[in-house]
């Protein structure tokens, strides 16, 4: 499955730290895809298929879609990505957020020799960070020594407010590094919906 999705992978894992020490994969890989370069290649891939591509809004409707300008698509099949609302019908019924905010840094200087990231593992949920009331945790994806994704995933009812998760990875970063130096790059927030509700 992962050979074939040939150069979107630019990223491999073979181990991995979580509370415990750190666990090689096996013959398991963990992989990272780039979602910009995915959606890239999707769409080179659709075009090829002789799609036609149109940059649009569009709402459910019927059997179809409607684009924001009125026109209507209809197909055997239609993959919509659009969320559903998800209304409770029971008591029971759970509604949280995967949220999250990262941020991709680099190592610039200070610390120690050992204070640098093994590109060869990651950190799948370090549960050792404040909780605020909800359930987090810090996920970190090195891409060399001296870059990685570092990024707090919380699961709550409300997404996690943006600077707090800023300020959060600036604290681990500095108690995992200390004396380090680094720049922030990029950083990134989201937010996924997970529930029993059935819509």
């Amino acid at each position: 499955m992962v050979e074939d999705l040939g150069g979107e992978v630019d990223q491999i894992w073979s181990a991995v730290r979580t509370h415990l020490p750190v666990q090689s994969l096996g013959t398991l890989r963990y992989c990272r895809i780039d979602a910009q370069g995915f959606y890239e290649a999707t769409r080179e891939r659709a075009l090829r298929c002789g799609a036609t591509w149109i940059p649009e809004a569009v709402t459910p409707d019927g059997d179809g879609l409607r684009t924001a300008s009125g026109a209507q698509h209809s197909a055997r099949r239609v993959f919509c990505s659009i969320p559903p609302r998800f209304e409770p019908h029971d008591a029971s019924d759970v509604f949280l957020l995967q949220s999250f905010v990262g941020t991709k840094v680099r190592l610039i200087s200070g610390g120690s020799a050992e204070h640098r990231f093994n590109p060869s593992e990651f950190t799948m949920m370090d549960f050792g960070v404040p909780q605020g009331g909800s359930t987090r945790f810090m996920y970190t994806l090195p891409y060399s020594e001296t870059e990685a994704l570092v990024e707090l995933t919380q699961f709550g009812p409300a997404p996690l407010p943006h600077q707090e998760g800023l300020s959060e990875i600036a604290t681990y970063m500095d108690s995992t590094f200390p004396g380090c130096n680094y720049d922030v790059l990029e950083t990134e927030t989201g937010a996924i919906p997970m529930t029993s509700i059935q819509p």
